[in-house]
């Protein structure tokens, strides 16, 4: 079981990394899908056009020219969001030698998308930016600055 939430994982890193990849498209087919909303399709597919998740049926979709990935009946689920967190170290030496671990640990967790919330925005944006250029694999980073809640 353990090997098939890796095989999960890695399989929604692949669709979160389309989006940093360029224009991808692939089918996703025979898996079981939950929809994050209480339902369930035991044999579907999802259809990923230009790094984005076009369609999620029933059965099989029409794949004509796409990359077909048949998941044996694993389960597909949407990726989770860190919706408050400080993964963010200091510095451009934090960014060589942490961040790319860092970032991995998130995605092995199954989270696509973590806030940056309050950390320093130079550097989360450096992140932010990495991430999306490919440089880091790693989930989609929000940030935010810091703003004051109390005057003086």
């Amino acid at each position: 079981m353990l090997s098939g939430m890796k095989m999960l994982l890695v399989l929604l890193s692949l669709l979160f990394a389309a989006r940093a990849a360029g224009a991808q498209s692939l089918v996703l087919t025979n898996a079981r899908i939950l929809d994050g909303k209480g339902g369930v399709i035991e044999r579907g597919s999802i259809v990923v056009r230009d790094g984005k998740i076009a369609s999620v049926i029933a059965g099989a979709a029409n794949a004509q020219g796409d990359r077909v990935i048949d998941v044996k009946g694993m389960t597909v689920m949407p990726g989770f969001i860190d919706s408050h967190r400080h993964p963010i170290g200091q510095g451009a030496e934090w960014l060589k030698t942490e961040a790319p671990a860092r970032m991995q640990e998130f995605l092995d967790a199954g989270f696509t998308t973590v806030l940056s919330a309050g950390d320093d925005p130079a550097v989360a944006t450096q992140l932010r930016d990495q991430i999306a250029k490919g440089a880091i694999k790693g989930p989609r980073l929000v940030v935010l600055g810091r703003a004051p809640t109390a005057g003086p």
